[in-house]
């Protein structure tokens, strides 16, 4: 046991006690990591703008045997149109949560962590928050080996040719006509889709208003990667809820009352998981 120094993300916080707050951190060193931040909840703690989810800082950690604790923290970006703007704390929070779905404690990802500054500095200024999570969750499949194949076919090799494809989230991407046969379920797209999703992962963050996919391409490139996601994964990932809700709400006298059924959603999960 001793201090060690980090720099990380808050993923997610909860209340622990009357003025303690329990934060789970994915950090550049350690990947992710749990640690009290005592009496962050306080107004005038020293510590209240770096345990704000979705802030980016340095922190020096005290590491105990079931729970660090934090001793100091240095904010370098609070982050602060993805908490005040509704529509990009969805989309943040439901990155927060992929990241806490896929990455193990103690296991550092140097690649992913600047991929993910990338993709707060993104949502945080971008008017194109669908095509910032598309990028970014081919991004994360990617860094962790999860990659999808969409040139070639994951049974023979063959490169794909054929106006349509069937993806197969458990065959891991695509299959030839041929090999078709071998693997049940899957859902047929357009060899375009992959094409796109090709592009989409070839191109910096900084770029991706050069991209412009249609309403029905941007739903099916949606569909395959949450069943590719899905596929890898335990358990539901809830803030996906957060932002149906968000795609539900009208554009005038609905939206106070959606923004606090929003907030509600998401300092649920914030406090309960």
């Amino acid at each position: 046991m001793g201090l060690f120094k980090a720099e990380g993300f808050v993923l997610r916080t909860r209340d622990l006690g009357e003025a303690d707050k329990i934060l789970t951190l994915f950090t550049r060193e350690r990947g992710k990591v749990a640690a009290v931040a005592k009496g962050a909840r306080r107004a005038r703690s020293r510590l209240l703008a770096t345990s704000q989810v979705f802030s980016h800082g340095r922190f020096l950690i005290y590491e105990g045997r079931s729970l660090h604790t934090v001793s100091q923290a240095e904010l370098i970006s609070s982050f602060r149109p993805l908490r005040e703007d509704l529509s990009r704390m969805a989309y943040a929070s439901y990155v927060a949560e992929l990241i806490d779905a896929f990455v193990d404690e103690n296991e550092p990802h140097v690649a992913l962590f600047r991929t993910v500054l990338e993709a707060f500095t993104l949502m945080a200024g971008t008017s194109d928050l669908e095509m910032g999570v598309r990028w970014f969750e081919l991004q994360l499949l990617d860094r962790l080996g999860y990659r999808p194949e969409f040139a070639r076919c994951v049974a023979c090799g063959r490169e794909i040719t054929s106006p349509r494809v069937l993806f197969h989230p458990a065959e891991g991407g695509v299959l030839c006509a041929a090999c078709t046969e071998r693997a049940a379920g899957g859902v047929e797209i357009p060899l375009g889709i992959t094409r796109q999703c090709i592009r989409l992962l070839e191109t910096p963050a900084a770029r991706l208003g050069i991209l412009r996919p249609s309403p029905s391409d941007r739903r099916i490139m949606e569909s395959l990667l949450r069943a590719h996601i899905d596929h890898r994964l335990d358990r539901p990932i809830k803030s996906r809820d957060f932002l149906e809700a968000m795609r539900s709400l009208g554009p005038d006298e609905d939206r106070a009352e959606g923004e606090k059924a929003g907030n509600d959603a998401h300092a649920e999960r914030a406090g309960k998981d």
